[in-house]
This record gives C-alpha cells, structure tokens and sequence, in this order.
C-alpha cells in the first residue's frame, strides 16, 4: 500500500483521521494515540525509552524528559529537576527498578541513577567517579533480573563493565574493557552474551556471568541483535571468518551465524550467491510460535520477513515484490502476534503485523499517512512520504505501547489495543451466561539439562503468557530467573538433593505447586511426563501426605 493511493480513515480512533488502516494482519486491533505529552506536532519529541514497571510507564521524551504515568490515578508526572540531562536510551531494569544515566545539575557529571516510577523513589543510584568527573553508564543490557552496563573510565581513557542489582551495594565492576557496544545481548545458560573488546580491535561476542567476563568468538557482529533460541545465541556475522568451526568456501558475505558459548558456527546460507558483497544480512530478531524471525535478503526477494525453524528458512511474504525491500524492524511478540514495522515500496515506513502466515501479514496501520508537499518557493523542504516510525513496542496493562510520530499529534506515546471477544450465548439460554477466561499462565512439560543435582543447573519451561511469572522455587529454594518472556522461562535451579523436589511457580494472580515436576536422578533431570495444565489462581495444589 502506498502513501499516495487512497486511504481508508477508521472511524473508532479518538483522533479522527489521524491513523489509517490498510489490509491488517488483525482486523480486530484498536490502533490509537495513549497518550499526548507535549503539544505541538513535533516528530523530534517521539519517546526514545519506554520501560512497564508494575502500574507506572515510565518513558524518556523530548530529549530530557523523564516521565511517569500513572494508570490508576491516569496522571504524568516528571521524575527528574528541569536542567536534568538525559543520556544513552534505552534503559534497563534491575530489581523492579529502572536503571539509567543523567546529568544533574546538583551532582555534576553523568552518573547512574534509579527510578521506581514515583518522584520519592528516583536519585543517585551510585557516583561511580565522583565529583566533575563522568563515568558515563551507557549499553544498558537486561540480565534476568540486573542489568548489565558500561561505563567511561577518568579522562575516557578506557570502559570498564559493571553490574548492578538495583541497590548501591549491589552496583559492582566486573572487568575493564576497551570497548563496549549494546546492539542487542541474550541470556543462554546463566550468561549474558553481548559485544565487546578489551583490547583495540572491534566489539566480538563475549559473555558474563555477572562476575567475570571473557571472549566467545573473534567475530564481529553487524547490527547484530543477539536474540536466544533453543541452545544457541544467534547473531548476523561475516561468514568467511575463521573462527567458525564449519566455514565453507561456498558460504561467503554475511549470513546467520549462532554460539553456545564453545561452539560458534553458520546456523543458515541464506543468500547463497557465491560474492562476499552479497549477504542476507539478518537483523532485527525475535523469537514468535517457536520459530525464529527476523529480517534478511535471499538475493531475490530484498529484505524480508523470514523465519527460521532450526533447519530450514523460509520466506513470509514478499511485502515489496521483487528486489524491492520492506525492511522489518522492531519486532516484538505481543498476544499471539508478531508487531514490527516496514516500509513500503517508497519507502514510507508503518504498522505492520503477523501471525506467521504469508495472508495474515501485512500493514496494521497507517499512523502518519500522506506525503510532505512543498510549495514552490519553500526551497527548504524536502518533499517525500511520511512516517509514523513505531518503535520501542512495550507492554503495558493488556495494550502493546509503543513510540511513533503523526501530523497531529507528533512524537507521542501510541497503543495497539486487543480486540475482547465475548463468547455468543446458546440459542437455549434465557440470558447469557458470564463465562470465565483464564488469563494467567500456561504451562508445558518442562525441559531441562544435564547436571549435577547437588549443583543444580538450567531449567526451561514453555506455554504462554509466562511474562508473568515473578518468582521460581525449588523445594522453598529461591531459583535465578535468567530470561522471561511470552513463550518461555528458563532459570538455574538452585543445588537439591536427589528425590522428588516441589517446584512453586509464583505469577501476578497465584501460585502454581507441581510436586515431582523434576524427576531427580544422580546426575540427570529428565524431562516430567506431564500434560500440559491450567494452574490454578486462588487455590494452590497442596503437597500428599506420605502413606505409612
């Protein structure tokens, strides 16, 4: 769909004529403006850092302003003085905590600072070099439940990698490197993989575990987005490069590549064309319907959206037939769907969803729809489509948040809005009858590693909706969550002797007990023979009475 071809205006937004829909991947969608911030029809206001924390969105707007809505009392309240100096979005949350870096002119220099979502809860975390001196904290990386950061050494002679759990005492100094760079990191096995380098050469793959820190892989990644799935980390890399432990002659340019920390190899030729100037080049990844996604070229279609099943890609839809490329970007998984956006064949870039299928993908909404006219004197205008540009899609209380720019509004805060569906009564029944969904987490039979039981070791469990869960323990043991998302939780089960554990999953509504969910052998945990079950909110399962 272009710009310039007719537009079909919905007439259910509260700004009519403001976002436009075209073929959407969901009909049922509500795409609509969250909230209005700043007046004016600016697209330099567009929020940069948009974090959920419990009831308040906490977002990063106009450059330097760090806000706070609240949706209970639906009010915005700013966290941080007037001359405060915002730097290095997006942020990262540690200990239910956002962590982020300002200046303020009561503490000069950029320092690492804390925010609960409310003014008494936001100050000086930690003045790593205190004084007029700038540590600078920047490559804010999630790390279960830390996060992960660089900082600037005295005269930014070098960086140094810090962590920190959301508390002073808890903000620590893992190892100095040389250079740090946060173009997406992920959590395998207890570690967190990112970019780095401790000497003069380029960001390769290293990882930590929060105490130290080495180097996986001489690669260097491009636009790499580090994204888990299964037992690897995937990235975009250069092909050709060495340190791959099954480079080919045939496979050149860059091309889907993954690491488990030993071994790091090429996951998928994708372009297959024998020329080191032609690559795939996939970015922007992300993990939906236990397949892997992400933008990438196969050298016919232009970039794409694609999918990787462990074995084979494929491609989605052709979104700009050809050679021509839609460019998918930003993608998150939200309520059974893939949101991301795209631009079309000139180059307007817009709202786009998908449920994995090539029909039930396409453009969602228009935010910014039309061109920019010029007159005939304004030689100063640049002429061209608009965009609404959607980014940072966070979730917030049953909506997808997200950043993106209109000609009414501007730069603003935007939601996607799930469609309720209300089950039709019997033909039978004199009125309808409520009926119950349960909206809480799904789980399915847990699989788990090899270990030793009286060390413990990974866990991971898939369903739905297990964003939710907030705390994992084993036979009262607390366990490390290390990822959580829609589809999956992993965490390392704390040491435990052999025998039949209770492991308590802990979530938003109530608790789930499943007694013998581990089968323990000496050196082996198996995967539980269980079906997949609905847990109950109110009404935990309790442990049996041992038989005399």
């Amino acid at each position: 769909m272009h710009k310039i071809s007719a537009i079909l205006t919905s007439s259910l937004l509260a700004f009519a004529g403001v976002v436009s829909f075209g073929s959407p991947a969901s009909a049922t969608d509500t795409v609509d403006l969250f909230l209005d911030s700043f007046a004016g029809t600016q697209s330099y206001s567009a929020p940069q850092s948009i974090h959920a924390l419990g009831d308040k969105l906490v977002f990063l707007q106009q450059g330097s302003k760090l806000l706070s809505y609240d949706k209970v009392t639906q009010t915005t309240e700013s966290l941080m003085p007037n001359g405060t100096v915002m730097q290095s979005a997006p942020y990262a949350v540690a200990g239910g905590k956002l962590v982020f870096n300002a200046w303020v002119t009561t503490n000069p220099g950029q320092e690492l600072y804390v925010t609960d979502g409310t003014l008494a809860g936001t100050g000086l975390l930690k003045d790593i070099l205190p004084g007029t001196a700038e540590s600078q904290p920047r490559n804010f990386m999630q790390f279960g439940n830390r996060v992960v950061f660089s900082t600037l050494t005295a005269g930014n002679a070098s960086q140094e990698l810090w962590i920190t759990d959301g508390t002073t005492a808890g903000t620590t100094k893992i190892r100095d490197m040389s250079y740090v760079v946060n173009y997406g990191s992920a959590v395998l096995n207890g570690r967190l993989y990112f970019q780095g380098a401790s000497t003069g050469t380029g960001a390769m793959i290293w990882s930590t575990d929060g105490v130290t820190a080495s180097q996986v892989a001489a690669i260097i990644p491009q636009e790499a987005n580090l994204t888990t799935y299964g037992d690897w980390v995937y990235f975009n890399g250069d092909a050709t490069n060495a340190a791959l432990s099954n480079r080919s002659g045939s496979v050149t340019g860059f091309e889907l590549l993954r690491t488990n920390g030993t071994v790091t190899e090429i996951a998928y030729d994708i372009n297959s064309t024998v020329n080191n100037s032609s690559w795939s080049k996939p970015t922007n990844l992300a993990v939906f319907n236990n397949e892997l996604y992400f933008s990438a070229n196969d050298g016919t279609h232009g970039a794409e959206l694609m999918k990787f099943n462990g074995s084979t890609v494929t491609l989605i839809k052709d979104e700009v037939p050809g050679a021509g490329s839609s460019s998918p970007w930003h993608m998150n998984v939200f309520n059974g769907k893939l949101y991301y956006s795209a631009q079309d064949s000139i180059g307007s870039r817009e709202l786009y969803s998908s449920d994995g299928t090539s029909v039930g993908s396409g453009l969602l909404a228009e935010i910014f729809p039309g061109s920019v006219v010029c007159g005939p004197m304004d030689f100063m205008c640049f002429g061209g489509p608009n965009s609404g540009d959607p980014r940072l899609f966070t979730q917030f209380d049953g909506k997808l948040i997200f950043s993106a720019v209109n000609g009414t509004v501007g730069g603003e805060l935007f939601a996607i809005t799930p469609a309720v569906v209300t089950p039709a009564p019997s033909v039978q029944q004199v009125a309808p009858v409520v009926i119950h969904v349960y909206e809480g987490p799904l789980f399915n039979p847990i699989e788990a590693r090899r270990f030793d039981a009286t060390v413990g070791g990974k866990v991971v469990v898939t369903g739905k909706r297990l964003e939710s869960v907030t705390q994992v323990l084993l036979d009262g043991k607390l366990a490390e969550i290390t990822s959580a998302t829609f589809n999956q939780i992993e965490f390392i089960a704390p040491p435990s002797a052999p025998g039949t554990p209770e492991l308590t999953i802990k979530f938003g509504s109530g608790t789930l007990i499943w007694i013998n969910a581990l089968t323990y052998f000496d050196v082996v945990v198996e995967k539980a023979k269980l079906q997949n079950r609905i847990p109950t909110a109110t009404k935990p399962q309790k442990k049996p009475k041992p038989k005399n």
